[in-house]
Parts: structure tokens; C-alpha cells; sequence
């Protein structure tokens, strides 16, 4: 195992895949290839090297970073490679926070299902429905698990945790899919269908709740299982009008 090898497998065990199978499970890099790469047998693509930086995030490698490690002369000799390589740097961190807000707002309050069918929609237009199929297929079971009586019973903070993990493991199985099977264009048009789809879903969780005014016309209201007549919804609204009146004016006593 030369340095570059050593270098990835001290990477992955430190951001917690323990074994190369687990790198596996995040990335979809096949571990026999993983294990070729950490024992030097084989050399990694730009694209394979791209998707470790995104399962390193705790790490905050980058992509110069790890590319050096492999080809250190070629971000050397090739000025426009390097730039082109810092450029898609940029594109992919827009891209990771978004897929992570994304994943948020589809699990917020035990899952949004218009919210879900319009983001599988979109992706299925670039990485196929197969691919957006077995996705779906998680989080929908993501979401039933964590609703079962047992899940209900974890402290908020051991819930959370769980949460964040499957955030960050579908944020990074999404973006090895793209990098293996879109064109990096294709990745850089998608983030503009992400942010129209999370200026919508922003919006609509934004709107005022609409007042419901109580009034002597309102839909029955019952008391000690009995509706209460008109009169009664009359008398119920003096009554409260008439202990505002009296707060208000004992407010403006004090304050005077």
C-alpha cells in the first residue's frame, strides 16, 4: 500500500466507514474496487476521487486535495484542468447543501409526500426511474420507521442523530448517481430545478393561517355535549368583549 492508498483508507476510517463495505453502501463504488484503490492496484477517476471528497465531508477535503494525492502532476502541469477542477467544486457544494435541504424539508413533520412526488419527478428526468424508484423506496421506509412506537419512544437528541445520518448518506448516494451517470452539465442545470423547488416549498409553508372569526353564525359549537343556541354564542362573545374592555382598561391604569 503506497501513501496515496494509506491516504484514502486513514480518510474513510476517520469519517466513520469503518469497513470498506460501508464506503460502499454510501458511495456505490463497489468495494472490490475501493480495495484496489487503497492497495494501489488501481488508479481512481476525477469522477470516483469527486464522490470520496463528498463521503469525506467531515473531513472537508477537497477536491484539489485528494486529486493531488493521486496525480499530484496533473493539477500541476494543466492550469485549466486545475481551474476547471476548483469551478466544479463550487457547483458541487451548491449542489450537496441543497440535496441536504431537500432531504430536511421531505422528512420535516414525518414527511411531505407532495413534496416527495415532485422532487422524484424531477430526478427521474436525469438519473432514470429505477435509480429514483429504490430511492423513494428508502425514504418512505426511513419515514414509517421512525413513526413505529419504539422510534416515537428515542430522546430528541438520539432522533436527530438518526435524521442527520440518513440526510447525509442520501445526500451523497444522489450525487455519486449523478457524477457515474449524468453529464456534469446535467448536475448544474438540476440545481436550478432544486431551488425553484424549494423556493415553491417555501412559499407554501409560509402562508398566513387563515382566521376563523367566531361569531353567532359560526359552525355549531358544543358545550357538555349539548350545541349551544344562538343566544348563548351571543352571550359567550359580550362576555369576552366585556373582559377585554375590563384588562385593557386595568393595563392603561398601571402603565399611567
Amino acid at each position: 500500500m503506497n501513501s496515496s492508498g494509506l491516504y484514502l483508507k486513514n480518510l474513510r476510517i476517520s469519517n466513520g466507514y469503518k469497513t470498506q463495505t460501508d464506503l460502499e453502501v454510501a458511495t456505490y463504488i463497489v468495494q472490490g474496487h475501493i480495495s484496489k484503490i487503497e492497495s494501489s492496484k488501481t488508479n481512481p477517476t476525477i469522477g470516483t476521487l469527486m464522490i470520496f471528497s463528498r463521503a469525506f465531508r467531515k473531513s472537508k477535503v477537497t477536491y484539489e486535495e485528494i486529486i493531488h494525492q493521486f496525480s499530484p502532476r496533473l493539477l500541476v502541469e494543466d492550469v485549466n484542468q486545475l481551474m476547471r477542477i476548483r469551478k466544479q467544486q463550487e457547483i458541487d457544494d451548491t449542489f450537496m447543501n441543497l440535496l441536504d435541504e431537500i432531504y430536511k424539508r421531505i422528512l420535516f413533520d414525518d414527511g411531505n409526500k407532495q413534496f416527495l412526488d415532485q422532487y422524484c419527478d424531477s430526478l427521474s428526468n436525469c438519473i432514470g426511474p429505477s435509480c429514483t424508484i429504490a430511492l423513494r423506496t428508502r425514504v418512505e421506509t426511513f419515514i414509517t420507521n421512525m413513526t413505529t412506537d419504539d422510534s416515537k419512544k428515542l430522546e430528541k437528541s438520539e432522533k436527530s442523530k438518526f435524521y442527520e445520518k440518513f440526510v447525509e448518506r442520501e445526500s451523497i448516494r444522489t450525487f455519486s448517481v449523478f457524477e457515474r451517470s449524468c453529464r456534469t452539465d446535467t448536475r448544474a442545470s438540476f440545481i436550478t430545478t432544486l431551488q425553484t423547488l424549494l423556493a415553491e416549498q417555501h412559499k407554501a409553508t409560509t402562508i398566513p393561517v387563515q382566521r376563523t372569526e367566531f361569531s353567532d353564525e359560526s359552525a355549531p359549537v358544543y358545550l357538555d355535549s349539548v350545541m349551544m343556541s344562538i343566544k348563548e354564542r351571543r352571550l359567550v362573545i359580550e362576555l369576552i368583549r366585556a373582559h377585554r374592555k375590563i384588562e385593557l382598561s386595568l393595563t392603561n391604569e398601571i402603565d399611567e
